[in-house]
This record gives C-alpha cells, structure tokens and sequence, in this order.
C-alpha cells in the first residue's frame, strides 16, 4: 500500500499515519468531531477583538429570516474599527458606536446611519409650507 512517510490525506503538509486513516493528528481529530457531532443551529459567535457580538450564520442582506442582527459595540472604552484603546477622548457617532480620532467620520468606518434622511426631516420640519396669503398650510 503506501509507503511508511506519506502526507496527510487532507492536505495540510504534515505527514499521516495508516493508523489514523493516512491523516495527521490534528485532521484525523478533526474529521473524528465531525462524523461524531450532527450539524448544530446557529448559535451566538464569540466577540472579535473589537468587542462587537453578531449573530452566526447572519446574513449581511436580511435574507428569508428577517432583518439582520444588529451589532452590539461591549468595550466602549476601545475603537470599533481598530481597537484602540481610546479612554475620554472616544467619540460618539450617530450610528451609536465609539471611535477614536482617526475614525471618527462616516466615511472612515461603516456607518450606516442615514444623514440624508435625517436632514430631509429636519428641514421639513423647520420649513413649513405656507399659503399665498402668508398663512400655514396643515398637513393633512
């Protein structure tokens, strides 16, 4: 069959053994939790080092199950982009997470809170319309 130093089967350059299926150790433990454990549902991921908690298998489009899970900032003493510890000089943007400095602006992070809309609001509200005879109009 194969001779005594071949590969591992799955690739990974290490050399596998005919006891665990011509697989290294670390793959043939792998592939062993595999068959062992059925396919679980999506469960919460761990936090990535910028302390943000998504939801796993979430799709970044809102696919069939609704809208998609909103990320939660935990360490609001750090920047969400670079994870820079920021203290009292973090600042607050309108989409609600903290950054530092460098970060600060929309267009340096993906904030995704709509200015546009925001503003149109604004001004509909401060600019009312008025009739020709310099009254207001209500809104109906």
């Amino acid at each position: 069959s194969r001779p005594a130093q071949t590969t591992c089967a799955a690739g990974c350059g290490f050399f596998g053994r005919e006891e665990t299926e011509w697989y290294c150790s670390k793959c043939y433990r792998e592939k062993k939790q595999r068959e062992s454990s059925p396919p679980a549902a999506p469960q919460a991921a761990p936090a990535d080092e910028a302390g943000t908690l998504t939801l796993a298998g979430a799709t970044g489009a809102g696919g069939a199950d609704g809208p998609p899970a909103k990320r939660v900032q935990k360490k609001r003493t750090r920047c969400l982009e670079c994870n820079k510890k920021i203290g009292l000089t973090g600042l607050e943007c309108r989409c609600g997470f903290v950054f530092c400095s460098a970060h600060r602006y929309p267009d340096q992070h993906s904030c995704d809170f709509d200015y546009k809309a925001h503003d149109k609001a604004i001004l509909a509200k401060r600019n009312q319309k008025v009739d020709g005879n310099g009254g207001l109009v209500d809104k109906m």
